[in-house]
């Protein structure tokens, strides 16, 4: 019954469904039937059809209220059925049910906690300086920062708000307008579901941002501090683990994470205990560490949501809405006989719409699908016993707003602002003195080779195979150093490559070509992939490509 509550919204409407029991519940003798049989079949059909549905209607107006209360025409159907139908039938029913809503619908009206907190919250830790810049409201944005509230207080406060939007979330809204948003029945009830999602993409962006905010690598890795400290705390004392995600999932994100000044300047023992958050949140093997940290938890508790809405979109995707009527026979068949009859060569037949007048809903989808929201209403009940601060929970919303408008490419461009890529870096930077010096050396380098391919020019191909051996040799040599710099690091950046380059393709000789770029190149070079670029690159742009010698070379 209570999987049939909360999945009937994906098939159909409350209204419909009142119809539905209203009519079973008027089920009337068969007139052709003798006294006796009369009296055999209100024992036996009318009283336990009208007790069943009884029994519908008063864990619907029990459990799941939410139906009725901003709904103000079920509300008088319900009313009227009960005041006419079920008073004319069975007027002590139709008393007692009465009483049910109306006691229901007062505790709803009033907010009755069914959850008090029995442990008295801890007082908030926050500085007297602090609390007087929260009061200012807006006028403190400029002079709070984040890093000036305590840890502890942003993990208890940011819980606060968050388990008090989950605890919002309608148990329909988990099956029917998370699965099935578009549908005509799902338009009705609550949407905490959706803003609980939104609100959680932004917070990640949030966190992201207050890493991006500053341009100081230092006041970036404090930040960064900060928010791991938060993550653990969360995950490890508050048992929050969708704080404990957001702020991963803001701190391995890609404006945060290329950050490589910043990273470099957070200890060893802050990253350790990011690893730690990291291994309990991983999304490894399913999140298979986080459901078993969150299964052997008890309330107060604020689940990922991730890890139950992902289960159920498979269950939803993986399993048809509707089945065959005569399937369904052949199921309840081989269950009664424990799957013995493998001889049955009938295939099952599935249907996702409506469109065969013998098909039946597949209950056993909504079944499996009832059994995570009863997990996810268990923590629901938990209450936190923590102190609110209101002002504080302010400055939150007003920050995570602020940063609503930020999308992912947005955070980049901050991130590229903040360090920008190296090749970019390089060529914006002035040149230091080193820098300097070392393209002395390359010019003077450079000089070298074009005049030794000068005075080998003209000369048989053998002498200058010679000259490339020794320059070979001299690239292999790692401890020949030129000032600070290797003599293989300075023929990479001296534009003696094209020179050589330039001067083999003279060559006549084909095979002493490919030789020599072997020797030179291949060889010496170790395999680099930047050298072999810079080969082929320079052979393309001073080759000839309607010389038929040249063709052949860039072949060879």
């Amino acid at each position: 019954m209570r999987a049939f509550l909360l999945s009937y919204r994906s098939f159909t409407d409350a209204n419909t469904l009142l119809d539905l029991l209203s009519k079973r519940y008027a089920i009337r003798i068969p007139s052709n039937l003798s006294d006796e049989e009369q009296k055999e079949f209100a024992m036996t059909v009318q009283t336990p059809i009208r007790l069943r549905v009884f029994n519908v209607l008063r864990h619907w107006i029990e459990d799941h209220f939410y139906d009725f209360k901003d709904n103000l025409e079920l509300t008088a159907h319900i009313s009227r059925f009960i005041e006419t139908k079920m008073r004319k039938d069975t007027p002590g029913i139709a008393d007692r049910l009465l009483r049910i809503f109306h006691k229901t619908q007062s505790l709803s009206a009033h907010g009755a906690n069914l959850n008090p907190i029995l442990v008295k919250p801890p007082p908030p830790q926050l500085s007297r300086h602090c609390l007087l810049l929260l009061e200012k409201g807006d006028g403190a944005r400029g002079e709070l920062s984040l890093l000036d509230i305590p840890v502890v207080e942003t993990a208890r406060q940011l819980t606060l708000l968050e388990h008090s939007l989950f605890r919002q979330i309608l148990p329909h809204e988990w099956v029917t307008k998370y699965l099935n948003p578009n549908a005509s029945y799902t338009k009705e009830g609550g949407d905490s579901l959706r803003k609980f999602i939104n609100v959680f993409n932004v917070r990640v962006s949030w966190f992201a941002l207050q890493v991006l905010r500053s341009p100081d690598p230092k006041r970036r890795a404090l930040t960064v501090k900060y928010l791991i400290r938060l993550a653990h705390y969360a995950a490890k004392r508050l048992q929050n683990y969708s704080l404990a995600v957001a702020v991963v999932a803001a701190l391995e994100g890609i404006p945060v994470h290329r950050l490589r000044k910043t990273w470099e300047l957070v200890q060893s023992r802050t990253l350790q205990t990011l690893q730690e958050v990291k291994e309990v949140v991983s999304p490894s093997s399913n999140y298979r560490q986080l459901r078993t940290v969150m299964q052997d938890a008890s309330p107060p508790l604020q689940p990922y949501l991730g890890v139950f809405l992902s289960d159920l979109l498979f269950i939803h995707d993986g399993n048809p809405s509707l089945i065959l009527n005569s399937d369904c026979n052949n199921q309840k068949s081989t269950n009664n006989h424990n799957h013995q009859n493998n001889n049955n060569n009938n295939t099952t037949t599935t249907m996702d719409h409506p469109s065969h007048h013998n098909t039946l809903i597949n209950f056993e989808k909504y079944l499996m699908q009832a059994r995570i929201v009863e997990q996810l209403q268990q923590y629901q009940q938990g209450i936190y016993s923590l102190h609110p601060v209101p002002a504080l929970q302010a400055y939150f919303v007003r920050l995570s707003s602020s940063s609503a408008g930020y999308d992912d490419e947005e955070l980049y461009q901050l991130s590229l602002r903040r360090e920008p890529r190296l090749s970019s870096a390089r060529q914006i930077s002035a040149p230091t003195d080193v820098e300097i010096n070392q393209q002395k050396q390359v010019q003077v380098l450079e000089q070298a080779i074009t005049n030794q391919c000068m005075d080998h020019a003209g000369q048989s191909g053998l002498s200058l195979r010679h000259a490339l051996a020794e320059w070979s040799h001299k690239l292999r040599d790692r401890s020949l150093m030129f000032g600070s710099v290797t003599f293989r690091d300075l023929f990479l950046r001296s534009h003696a490559l094209e020179r050589v380059i330039a001067q083999l393709l003279l060559e006549p000789d084909l095979s002493l070509f490919e030789h020599a770029c072997m020797d030179l190149f291949a060889t010496a070079m170790n395999g680099d992939q930047q050298t072999h670029r810079s080969l082929w690159a320079c052979i393309t742009h001073l080759a000839d490509p309607s010389s038929a010698s040249a063709s052949s070379s860039l072949d060879a």
